[in-house]
């Protein structure tokens, strides 16, 4: 540099001003302390996730951005009516949802959320249309009954995404994405596709995939390792939670009503001890980015479509305000 006339001054800044060549991603660790600090102490206000319904499993069990949480069990087990009934919690909280059920047509899922809204069983025509507009303000439903490809889904989740705002997706079910039941390599690229189009659009989505038949189905709720088709469905999935019905449960609470309803006082106080057991098991099986993974009781009520823990009270939740359906009638 002394040679082609380069000044001291120049030399000097150069050298103060000089850039590492290291490659795009490769990082210090302190490079991240601002965000692991707001995992321990957010700030008030921010966003963590979004919750359950359910009490006792409060901030346990967190939704967040850019995780894909899968739902699984038996047939029949009842975890799309579980994802229905959070679903309506969500709205509840401020979150804009996009469903697909592609098992189940616009106006049945419809009907379920509007009881879950109302909460009651055969709410009035006035409640069921002033639940709906409760609905639009945090829920879009992409009608389309059967099998869709993957990559037509997330087009439209992405246009949901980019003009509703909606920040959590819900696909219902693995089944009908167009993957035969025995096409493993199309089923790891599936997951792989949705795991990375939630990574990219910083939203969260929830996948519903049955469980294996066996004797989980009559043992307890499912884990991990129970979900059907290729094991990368389970390894992606930043949650897995499994949903068991205890059938045997629900056989010896009619039983007993049965009984009990031609005064045998015994059978009362049978019915009254069963009722205290939750005749659902909601199992979190994994919790990528959380710290607690267990399991909960949850109680169905059959006329409002709701599910309780043993941390709610026992009256359904009323999530339109009091005369909300009639100022909204007129």
């Amino acid at each position: 540099c002394l040679k082609a006339g380069v000044a001291v001054e120049v030399m000097e800044a150069c050298i103060r001003d000089a850039q590492g060549l290291d490659p795009d991603g490769l990082k210090r660790a302190s490079d991240y302390a601002d965000n692991v600090v707001a995992l321990f102490w957010p700030a008030d206000g921010s966003h963590l996730g979004y919750s359950t319904p359910y009490a006792k499993l409060g901030d346990r069990m967190l939704f967040r951005p850019a995780e894909v949480t899968l739902w699984t069990g038996a047939t029949g087990s009842g975890k799309s009516q579980i994802l229905s009934d959070c679903t309506v919690g969500w709205v509840s909280q401020g979150s804009r949802c996009c469903v697909s059920s592609l098992e189940m047509k616009p106006s049945q899922l419809l009907k379920r959320m509007v009881k879950q809204v109302v909460g009651t069983d055969r709410p009035s025509e006035p409640a069921v249309r002033a639940a709906m507009l409760w609905l639009d303000q945090g829920l879009l439903i992409y009608e389309l009954t059967g099998k869709a490809k993957v990559d037509q889904l997330l087009d439209v989740f992405s246009y949901a995404r980019a003009k509703y705002g909606c920040d959590q997706f819900v696909i219902d079910s693995l089944m009908r994405l167009g993957v035969a039941g025995d096409d493993y390599n199309g089923q790891e690229a599936a997951i792989y596709r949705i795991v990375d189009w939630t990574i990219a659009s910083n939203v969260h989505t929830h996948l519903v995939a049955h469980a294996k038949k066996g004797e989980r189905d009559r043992a307890g709720a499912p884990e991990a390792e129970d979900i059907k088709g290729a094991m990368e469905i389970g390894a992606n999935a930043f949650n897995i939670l499994s949903v068991w019905r205890t059938r045997k449960h629900e056989d010896d609470v009619k039983a007993q009503e049965a009984v009990a309803r031609m005064g045998d006082l015994a059978a009362q106080s049978a019915l009254t001890d069963l009722e205290k057991k939750p005749g659902v098991i909601l199992n979190v099986a994994k919790q990528r980015n959380g710290d607690w993974e267990g399991k909960t009781g949850l109680w169905f009520d059959q006329e409002t479509y709701q599910y309780r823990s043993a941390h709610d009270r026992t009256e359904p939740r009323r999530h339109l305000p009091m005369g909300w359906h009639e100022r909204r009638s007129a």
